[in-house]
Parts: C-alpha cells; sequence; structure tokens
C-alpha cells in the first residue's frame, strides 16, 4: 500500500479523520484524549457490549434475526461471568492502571512542554467514562484543542477506527480543533517498553529451558476483507519485527485471537492452531505476547490466561504464561508523550516530526522520528 492508500484508509466514511497537525500557541490548552473499549460493569450492559461486537465483526450480522444475535451475546457473556471469576476486580484493576496513565502522561508532558497546558482524559465506548461526558467537561473548561490518542497501537476498524468514530458522530458540529493519531505501533520506546517485559517474562522460565520457549505474539483477528487488512497485518509484523530486533527469541509465531462469530472468515493462524503447531514440534514451554494490548484487563486476563491456557494444557504444555502489560512502564509514558508532541506545530515549526518509509513492496508505514531530529523553520 502506498501513503496515499493508506491514508484513504484513514479518511474513509462515514466520519473521516483529522489528520493535520494542530497549531499551537505558546500558554494554550491542549487536551489528550487516551481512547479505549472499557468494559461494562453491570450484566445488561455486558450483553449490550457482546451484541455490539458481533454486530461489528460477524460477515452475516445483516442476515441474522436479533433474536439470535442477542441469544449468541448473552451466551457469550454468560461464558465469560462463569471463567471468570474475578471479572468485577479485573475491571477495576484496569480503571486503575489507565487512571494511573493518564496522571503520569499529563505530568510528564507538562513538564517536558511548559509552554503549553495539557488535560488528559479518559475517554471509553462501553463505560464512564463515556465520550458525551467527557464532551461536556471540555466545553465547561473552555478547550478547544484536542489529541485523539487511542490505546492500541495498531490501527484496525474495529478497534482503533470505531473509537474515532465513536468520539467524532458524539462532537459532530461542535467547534473543536482536532488531529487523530491513527498508529504508533513500532515507535522505539514502546518496542522497548516491549522488549523489557518480555525479558521479564522470560525470566519465569527455567534458565536451562528459555531457548526452548514457544514464543506466541497475539492480536485481535479482522475480517479476511477488510480494506485495511494489508496496513494492520504490516504494522503486527513490523512491530513485531522491531521488537525481536530488541530481544531476540528463537522460536515464535505471530497468531491472532479468534472472534466470537464466524470465525472462518477472519485472518488467521489463530493462536489456538500456533500453539497447536508449536505441540506438535515437542515444544512443552509457551509465553504469549500481547502485542496490541498496553494493559493488562479483561482480554488478557480472560482469553489469554483462562482459554488459552486450557488449550495449552490439553496440548500437553507444562508451563504457560502470559506477558504483562505495559501499563505505566516509564517508557510506555514517554513514548505517547512524544507521540502527543508530535500532532503539534508549535513556535513556527513546519511539523515534521514523522517519515512515511516503504518497509515492504506491500505497505508503507510511519517511522517516528526522535525528538532531537524536530525539523524547525
Amino acid at each position: 500500500m502506498l501513503p496515499q492508500q493508506v491514508l484513504s484508509i484513514y479518511n474513509a466514511a462515514p466520519n473521516p479523520l483529522p489528520l493535520e497537525r494542530l497549531v499551537v500557541a505558546d500558554g494554550e490548552t491542549v487536551a489528550v484524549l487516551l481512547l479505549s473499549r472499557g468494559f461494562p460493569k453491570t450484566e445488561e450492559e455486558q450483553d449490550r457490549f457482546y451484541l455490539k461486537g458481533i454486530k461489528t465483526l460477524s460477515k452475516f450480522r445483516r442476515f441474522l434475526p436479533q433474536t439470535i444475535l442477542k441469544a449468541i451475546a448473552k451466551q457469550e457473556n454468560r461464558q465469560l461471568l462463569e471463567d471468570c471469576v474475578e471479572l468485577e476486580s479485573v475491571i477495576h484493576s484496569f480503571d486503575n492502571l489507565k487512571t494511573d496513565l493518564q496522571k503520569k502522561l499529563g505530568i510528564k508532558l507538562n513538564k517536558s512542554y511548559p509552554n503549553v497546558c495539557f488535560k488528559i482524559y479518559n475517554v471509553q465506548m462501553f463505560s464512564e467514562p463515556k465520550a458525551k461526558e467527557v464532551l461536556e467537561n471540555l466545553k465547561k473548561e473552555g478547550i478547544s484543542k484536542l489529541v485523539l490518542l487511542p490505546l492500541y497501537p495498531q490501527f484496525s476498524v474495529s478497534n482503533t477506527d470505531a473509537l474515532f468514530q465513536n468520539w467524532l458522530k458524539e462532537v459532530k458540529g461542535c467547534n473543536f480543533s482536532q488531529i487523530c493519531v491513527p498508529e504508533y505501533a513500532t515507535h522505539p520506546k514502546l518496542i522497548a517498553a516491549f522488549a523489557e517485559r518480555l525479558g521479564e517474562a522470560l525470566q519465569r522460565f527455567p534458565k536451562a529451558e528459555r531457548d526452548e520457549v514457544a514464543v506466541l505474539f497475539t492480536a485481535p483477528s479482522i475480517p479476511e476483507n477488510e480494506p485495511q487488512k494489508p496496513l494492520y497485518t504490516q504494522l503486527v509484523r513490523e512491530g513485531v519485527k522491531a521488537l525481536l530486533h530488541e530481544r531476540a527469541v528463537k522460536h515464535w509465531q505471530i497468531a491472532f485471537l479468534k472472534p466470537i462469530l464466524f470465525g472462518k472468515y477472519f485472518l488467521r493462524p489463530w493462536a489456538t492452531d500456533a500453539l497447536a503447531d508449536f505441540a506438535k514440534k515437542g515444544h512443552k514451554s509457551a509465553l504469549i505476547v500481547p502485542v496490541s494490548y498496553l494493559f493488562d484487563h479483561f482480554d488478557t486476563t480472560y482469553i489469554l490466561e483462562v482459554k488459552r491456557r486450557q488449550n495449552a494444557e490439553a496440548l500437553g504444555f507444562k508451563q504457560y504464561e502470559v506477558m504483562s502489560g505495559l501499563n505505566s512502564h516509564p517508557l510506555l509514558i514517554e513514548a505517547l508523550s512524544e507521540i502527543v508532541r508530535a500532532q503539534l506545530r508549535l513556535n513556527g515549526e513546519n511539523g515534521a516530526r514523522e517519515l512515511w518509509e516503504n518497509v515492504s513492496e506491500f505497505v508503507w508505514v510511519r517511522k517516528w522520528l526522535p525528538e532531537e531530529e524536530l525539523l524547525v523553520n
């Protein structure tokens, strides 16, 4: 994909993504919105959450009766509640992690760039604080310049773009200057943070067995016919490639998490298939590295810690581990701070904080420039 093709994905309907850098004068306030899906806390809200997910991802959602879709959603939620007995604790922990990130990113940005006042907000699609509440706070504060930063490194329609569209729909008609950050999967400091977590996770295995650990890099699957598939898969691959450059492992594979419904129409290989392949090759230890998640939360705690662990044990694995999330890792805070700063033009800067780079014959991705290479007029 050429840069123009990538930009055409970002500019697709219903609401094209604002991508032009914000011109910010000294003393102005910029709001940074940390976008995430969140997770509803009541059983009724959770049923609606699964229903929305099925409608978003299922190839035949238009042809199935609403009653069937609701029944499937309810069944998925019951299974979750049965398997993840500490769900309430997991959700609470996830909320605390995001609040901690919000606080630390605000401190970092305001300390690093004192000529601008940064205010950080969490915005969640399925739980509080939702877009409407944050919008009211922005109006009360009189803030008009926004950086929309999703808490998922790779761009996909079902995750990042859904979060963007949820916000853009809410603020339609409002007088905001805003910019979206579609992806940051290969930011060097993000990769360095993942590399540190990977090294820590490998320490859980006996030293003599570490070279034979099967390392599975996982990301959510997307429909095979999605137009952004080449971009999404390339961003996953390039992120893993950069991570392996920092922390080499002997046996590894990239795999995707199977969706709730109609999985055969989605991107493969799935994590279950990859685990089976490693088992056939004689591996007895497995490490899961979720490269699309910044935090420990219900996806990793339920799908990876519970469901995939059951698969691994059935396949004969003796040790199965899931890498901890980055959470509030100092390098993650630095990476996000640099990414936010890259969206702004201050004091006459031309804003050239990234380059498009051809990393393969299939797709162009962005190469982030370090702070010292900032181009100025």
